[in-house]
C-alpha cells in the first residue's frame, strides 16, 4: 500500500503524542508546510523529532494504534519508521540533548545534530499549532545531496517566504532547467569511470537513508569508498556485483564516519527515487565515459 499522511491524520497523531506527554518537533515535508501555514503537496509520512527518552513511550502509544516497525535497510535506534498497515507511517528521529541544548543525533562521533536553534520553529497543521524544525534549518537539511523535485519546491518556498539565502546547489537549474554551458575541456576533466560494487552496507549514521559502498575500479584506480542515497529501489544484496558509473576525481568528503572517495551517479525517476547509471553491456573496470 502506498504510504500517505493526510493533514487530518498528521494532526491526530501529533495530538495523540502530545496528549501523552511526548514532546515532538515536526520535521520533513510536513514541517515545511507547517511553517508556511498551508499544505503545498501530498505527504507520504509524518517525520517527528523527539528526545530519545520519549522513544519507549512513543512506541507503546503508537503500538496501541496498530503501529509496528516498517523494515528498512537503514533502521537504527535513533531513526526508524512505524506504520499501521493501512498506509500511515511515522518516521522517527531521536536525539539526546547535550549541555548546550543541541540534539545529538546518532553516535556523537558522526557529528549529526539538531542544533538548539533548529528546535525553535512553530507552524500549523490543520489549524493546530505545532512545534517544528525552524525554516532556516529545514533549508539546511536539504543540502549535501542531489536535490529532488520536492526539495527544490520546498527550498524555493521557504527561501521566498522567510528571506533565506538560496543554497548554491539550488541557484542554477531550479525546476529542472539546464546549467550554463561549460567548455569541452571541463567535461574531459571529469573522470566518470565504471566500477563494480563489491560491498554495500546500511549507513545508519547518515542523515538521510543511504548505503556505505566500496567499489572496485580496477588495478589503476583501485577500490574506493562512497555513500549513496539509493535505498528506495535497491537492497544492499542487490547492489553487490553491479557495475555503475561514478566520478572518481572529486576531493574526498567526510560523511559521518565514512570518507567518500567517489560519487556514484544516477537519475531521479518520476517519484524522485534514484535509478543508477549503469553500462548496458560488460566493460572493463575503470573504463572512462566518453
Amino acid at each position: 500500500m502506498q504510504p500517505r499522511m493526510p493533514a487530518a491524520d498528521a494532526d491526530d497523531l501529533i495530538a495523540l503524542l502530545e496528549g501523552e506527554g511526548i514532546d515532538v518537533w515536526v520535521d520533513g515535508g510536513w514541517a515545511v508546510d507547517a511553517v508556511l501555514g498551508e499544505q503545498t503537496r501530498d505527504h507520504g509520512d509524518l517525520d517527528v523529532a523527539l528526545e530519545e527518552r520519549f522513544v519507549p513511550r512513543l512506541r507503546t502509544v503508537l503500538a496501541a494504534r496498530g503501529f509496528a516497525d516498517v523494515p528498512r535497510a537503514d533502521t537504527s535506534p535513533w531513526n526508524f519508521v512505524l506504520g499501521d498497515g493501512a498506509g500511515l507511517q511515522v518516521d522517527v528521529h531521536a536525539f539526546v540533548l547535550d549541555e548546550r541544548g543541541d540534539g545529538v543525533y546518532g553516535p556523537p562521533e558522526a557529528g549529526e545534530f539538531y542544533r538548539a536553534d533548529a528546535l525553535t520553529g512553530e507552524g500549523t497543521i490543520a489549524g493546530r499549532r505545532v512545534r517544528c524544525i525552524a525554516p532556516a534549518w529545514l533549508v539546511r537539511f536539504r543540502t549535501g545531496y542531489p536535490p529532488r523535485a520536492v526539495d527544490r519546491a520546498d527550498v524555493a518556498a521557504l527561501c521566498e517566504r522567510f528571506g533565506i539565502e538560496v543554497p548554491e546547489a539550488y541557484r542554477v537549474g531550479r525546476g529542472g532547467g539546464l546549467e550554463p554551458p561549460i567548455a569541452f575541456g571541463d567535461f574531459l576533466r571529469v573522470e566518470l569511470r565504471v566500477g563494480r560494487i563489491v560491498r554495500a552496507e546500511p549507513f545508519p549514521e547518515a542523515h538521510k537513508p543511504a548505503y556505505a559502498l566500496e567499489l572496485d575500479f580496477g588495478e589503476t584506480i583501485g577500490v574506493r569508498r562512497s555513500s549513496a542515497q539509493i535505498t528506495d529501489l535497491y537492497t544492499a544484496d542487490e547492489l553487490v556485483g553491479k557495475l555503475v558509473v561514478a566520478v572518481v576525481n572529486l576531493p574526498p568528503k567526510r560523511i559521518g564516519p565514512v570518507v567518500s572517495e567517489c560519487l556514484v551517479t544516477g537519475f531521479h525517476d518520476e517519484r524522485s527515487r534514484v535509478v543508477l547509471c549503469v553500462p548496458e553491456g560488460s566493460v572493463p573496470l575503470g573504463a572512462k565515459l566518453l
